[in-house]
């Protein structure tokens, strides 16, 4: 089993950690994303730290598109198919053909706990 380790960084609401030797700069942790059950951002991937190894065997090797919701849970938030060109280079993609765009799109693979980190982030 991966050890995370903590740290706190400079802004408050922002953390580091490091998961499968890599680091990750983890951004809002107090944001609130599900407003009535006054649950945060931290609060979330704090769940995927502990469910991880029951997720993962589910979504490994396979594409994902993310629905998004920056603005918490109550907003209509919005679809995220191709990976950011600023992610980290550790972090596996695909270039699929997508019939909804009429375009390759490059997923993002999730095979291990530190990408499933940054897609949370």
């Amino acid at each position: 089993m991966t050890k995370t380790l903590i740290a706190k960084t400079a802004r408050p609401n922002d953390i580091t950690v490091v998961v499968d030797k890599r680091e990750l700069h983890l951004t809002n942790q107090n944001k609130i994303y599900f407003p009535k059950e006054k649950i945060t951002k931290g609060d979330v991937i704090n769940y995927y730290n502990k469910m991880f190894k029951y997720i993962l065997p589910y979504i490994k090797d396979r594409p994902e598109s993310l629905r998004r919701t920056p603005n918490g849970i109550t907003d209509d938030g919005f679809f995220q198919k191709d990976a950011s060109a600023d992610r980290p280079p550790w972090v596996k993609t695909s270039l699929i053909w997508s019939e909804s765009t009429k375009k390759d799109v490059n997923y993002i693979i999730c095979n291990d706990k530190s990408t499933l980190f940054y897609l949370n982030n």
